[in-house]
């Protein structure tokens, strides 16, 4: 019976293994994907990375995110992170200022990605290849809304300290309490889709939202992620804006960046009433916002600037 076992685990491992290869095949042969990666490869400017044997890297790819990218920069170095590798995406407010005054401070380093098209599976992967290169024993694509966090000691010495290949992070988001500031209330439901960090493999590949990575390998939890993708009026505008843009040049299907998609649409007084249903808590199905606690207040500027030996 015990022989039986290992067999069978044996198969199911040669299986997914078979059919990760043949993906991987797939994408390296698919006119629209190389398309997609000549025109980032030829888009991103990567700058030298040091080599960090055993490290812990965060990859991101920003635009327009000056208000907020800082402090969940912060927060992932709080957490451990060794380096940050963030591709500033033709940002036009202040977010280029910010990751340079990070990159002198910090081990933050910024690439420049003039591909206007949202090709954000190409663009992470990217990215995270670049970071394994440097020496990541883990990888982190996060989000400049994300603040990613554990239950105790921090995010490094959590994600070294698994045997499993990959993380999942349940995702809770943060509703604003007032324009401008990076004050919330969590909601305690979880998300549907969660994010996702992972150890290098030959082949892998980051899937558009940062929700899933492509790469053998059984899967983890016990990571959250506060997600506060609502702040300001003016910024749920112009991002929904940009952010249509992008999917269009991308040619990506209506169901990727719904939200982005419906929001554009609409004028300001549905922005108004978006906005005040968000500060209410409550849900607004039209653009997908769910809101069903319990919630909970928090400071994201202060969990940001906490040391692990205050957390």
């Amino acid at each position: 019976m015990f022989a039986d076992g290992l067999m069978a685990e044996a198969n199911l491992r040669f299986r997914t293994h078979v059919g990760y290869w043949r993906r991987v095949v797939d994408r390296l042969f698919d006119p629209d994907s190389r398309c997609r990666r000549r025109a980032v490869s030829a888009g991103m400017d990567i700058p030298r990375l040091p080599y960090i044997r055993r490290s812990v890297w965060a990859v991101s790819m920003v635009r327009n995110e000056a208000d907020v990218i800082k402090f969940s920069v912060m927060n992932l170095l709080r957490q451990g992170v060794d380096a940050v590798l963030i591709a500033d995406n033709l940002s036009t407010d202040e977010t280029s200022a910010v990751l340079r005054r990070l990159a002198g401070e910090y081990p933050v380093y910024v690439a420049h990605d003039i591909e206007p098209a949202y090709f954000q599976a190409e663009k992470m992967t990217l990215l995270a290849e670049a970071a394994a290169k440097a020496g990541a024993a883990w990888v982190v694509p996060f989000d400049a809304d994300e603040f990613w966090s554990v239950p105790s000691g921090d995010l490094k010495s959590t994600l070294l300290g698994l045997q499993e290949p990959k993380a999942r992070a349940t995702v809770r988001n943060v509703f604003p309490v007032e324009e401008g500031s990076l004050r919330g209330m969590v909601n305690g439901a979880e998300e549907i889709l969660p994010k996702s960090a992972f150890r290098p493999y030959p082949g892998f590949h980051i899937e558009t939202g940062n929700h899933f990575v492509d790469r053998p390998g059984r899967e983890a939890g016990g990571i959250t992620v506060l997600h506060f993708p609502w702040r300001s009026r003016s910024q749920i505008r112009a991002k929904s804006q940009t952010g249509r843009l992008a999917l269009e040049r991308a040619g990506h299907e209506a169901g990727i960046g719904s939200q982005w998609r419906e929001m554009a649409k609409v004028d300001e007084s549905a922005v108004e009433a978006a906005w005040r249903s968000l500060v209410e808590m409550k849900p607004w199905k039209e653009f997908g916002i769910e809101a069903q606690g319990p919630f909970t207040e928090i400071d994201l500027v202060t969990l940001s600037q906490r040391t692990v030996d205050d957390r």
